[in-house]
């Protein structure tokens, strides 16, 4: 199919251009001699560039777009009747005999006819009064927050969605995707930016493997449209046997404390009479407003990912994040992905690489040149990264059900609000006793010689392998250095401390432990 803006031939049925990345529409039929009136390109209000007709968002530069105006539709004709002829006047009657009389009588006689009336409508309205006065009218409750595209959400159990600083987004076909809305409030950088390509997720896309088949969530058309259930956002797909419940909702940030993530569960429930293999892999096209390349956050791995890589098993972290600006004061907006603890589903395996198409198959790591490739769109060198949650297949028993949780939405990172331009700290600020997770100091400018030292308090423990003292490495705008730590016991606002040294600069953010067994 040839792309009707840059002229690129797509793969058949492709929704969106490879090259380019403009959807793709199906021929227009014939039309008659006349030619159609010429829409004029969609631009930008602030940058000028040209845009998708409709679309909330520039994604060169990320300003949210005015709606055009609308000109009202043309008022109707109003079909009048023809006009139809008077019917001839009668005969005139005999002039009547002169009789001498007043006309006083007629005038009494209608004077009375009006006050009657006149009096009635005094009277009922005296009486509507009355009755208003004795029951005087309800306030009208006001009217309920929207959601764009989910719709009016009830807050969910976890998170009061009032609160919310993202819309989640859903396609008809089931796919979703994310936006911030009123930004971050202690953050001047972020004044509501997409944080997928798509905010409906057009070009995000879940496959569900099934006896070795891999479809898409959605394919064939959905059991349940996206709908409401008790502030969550459902949808429902089957497939041989096997029911896959998709529900979306707001949740309290692991990194923040504020309502800007989304949980995503999967419910896979075996309807049939026989076992199956059953897994699921979710792709998600990131960005941050018009940052469509934007670089991770690894824990675990040395300074900061740009290129292509693969992580399995226990090498998955507990969290991967995104800033938007390599600014530890300034970083626009910052994408946190919670991959476990609390009761997130750890993947077996995450990659984080190139976007390269909305409909891209179950193993396209290595189609896509596996490690160290740049994060960049296929055919173009445009800047484009993708990350890719794989949960590997398992034996489902009949009437069993297996479910799947990860969470996506906003983070924060310690300097935004101390100032600091140093040395930053981000982790999952709540955790659960007995969890092992991350610990990542960001070092601004690193040099060579340059030392961090981590500090823990009471109830926290360096896994095995980890010293508290390392050696700052890599370069470029900032790094990152990590930390495994265990949470061996409850802790209530407990301080985790860094120094960065030979310039002895400090910083420190709190976490919490949750005692065992209790979750978000």
């Amino acid at each position: 199919m040839q792309c009707s803006h840059c002229g690129h031939n797509n793969r058949p049925n492709a929704k969106f251009c490879a090259n380019c990345r403009q959807p793709l529409s199906t021929p227009p039929p014939v039309m008659p001699p006349t030619p159609p009136p010429v829409t004029p390109q969609a631009k930008c209000v602030q940058c000028g560039r040209p845009i998708r007709a409709g679309a909330p968002f520039c994604n060169y530069c990320g300003a949210a777009q005015r709606p055009a105006p609308v000109a009202p539709p043309p008022a109707p004709a109003v079909q009048r009747p023809a006009p139809v002829a008077p019917p001839p006047a009668p005969p005139a009657p005999p002039p009547p005999v002169a009789v001498s009389r007043s006309r006083w009588p007629y005038f009494v006689r209608h004077g009375l006819i009006v006050g009657a009336l006149t009096a009635s409508l005094i009277m009922a309205l005296a009486g509507t009064f009355a009755v208003e006065k004795a029951n005087p009218p309800q306030p009208t409750a006001p009217p309920p927050i929207m959601t764009p595209v989910a719709g009016v959400p009830t807050p969910a159990p976890t998170a009061d969605y009032r609160q919310a600083v993202v819309a989640i987004g859903v396609s008809n076909d089931g796919r979703f995707g994310l936006s911030s809305t009123t930004g971050d409030p202690a953050n001047r950088s972020d004044d509501g930016k997409q944080l997928t390509f798509d905010p409906s997720g057009r070009t995000n896309n879940t496959r569900v493997w099934i006896d070795g088949d891999t479809p898409l969530f959605g394919e064939g058309g959905l059991a349940e449209a996206p709908h409401q259930v008790n502030g969550q956002i459902r949808a429902v797909w089957k497939q041989d046997n096997i029911e896959v419940v998709q529900t979306l909702s707001y949740v309290n940030g692991t990194s923040t404390g504020r309502v800007d993530t989304m949980q995503i569960q999967y419910a896979l429930t075996n309807k049939g009479s026989r076992a199956q293999q059953v897994g699921l892999r979710l792709m998600l096209d990131t960005l941050i407003g018009n940052n469509d390349g934007v670089p991770f956050v690894v824990p675990g791995r040395s300074g900061i990912t740009d290129r292509s890589i693969e992580l399995l098993g226990d090498n998955v972290p507990d969290f991967i994040q995104a800033l938007e600006v390599p600014n530890l004061t300034q970083p626009g907006v910052i994408v946190h992905l919670t991959l476990q603890g609390a009761d997130a589903t750890r993947p077996d395996r995450v990659v984080i690489t190139k976007w390269c198409g909305e409909d891209i198959p179950w193993e396209y790591y290595v189609l896509l040149g596996g490690d160290g490739q740049p994060l960049e769109r296929c055919l173009t060198g445009a800047p484009d990264s993708s990350v890719g949650l794989y949960f590997d297949p398992q034996a489902l028993a009949p009437g069993k059900t297996r479910t799947i949780i990860t969470y996506y939405g906003l983070g924060g990172i310690s300097s935004t609000a101390t100032g600091n331009a140093q040395v930053s700290l981000t982790f999952n600020q709540v955790v659960r006793q007995g969890d092992s997770f991350w610990i990542a100091a960001l070092v601004a400018n690193p040099k060579a010689g340059q030392r961090i030292t981590l500090e823990l308090p009471a109830g926290l423990e360096l896994s095995n392998g980890y010293t508290a003292e390392q050696a700052v490495t890599g370069g470029g705008d900032y790094t990152q250095i990590s930390w495994r730590v265990l949470a061996k016991t409850p802790l209530t606002d407990g301080a985790i401390k860094v120094t960065l040294n030979p310039d002895s600069v400090t910083e420190s953010q709190k976490i919490t432990v949750l005692p065992q067994g209790i979750t978000r």
